[in-house]
C-alpha cells in the first residue's frame, strides 16, 4: 500500500494479530534469556515428549565431526 507522496507502508493485520505477535516475541525472549536454563524443559513439554527421539531419529544421517545437533 502506498500513500499519496509515494511512501510504501505495511498494512496491518486485522484485529488483534499485533497484540499475539508481540506477545509471543516477549515470551520467546524471555525463553531464550532469563528464562534459557528452562529451554530443555519447555521444548519436551510442547515437544509432547518426544524432543530427545526427534535428536536421536537424525543420528543415523549425521556425518563427520558435530559439534551441536538440534540446537534451538
Amino acid at each position: 500500500m502506498s500513500d499519496h507522496d509515494g511512501t510504501i507502508r505495511a498494512q496491518q493485520p486485522p484485529g488483534g494479530c499485533c497484540a499475539l505477535a508481540h506477545l509471543v516475541r516477549w515470551a520467546f525472549e524471555r525463553l531464550y534469556r532469563e528464562f534459557a536454563w528452562t529451554y530443555d524443559m519447555v521444548a519436551v513439554a510442547v515437544s509432547g515428549g518426544l524432543w530427545r527421539r526427534w535428536g536421536l531419529a537424525a543420528l543415523p544421517y549425521v556425518r563427520g565431526r558435530v559439534l551441536e545437533l538440534g540446537f534451538g
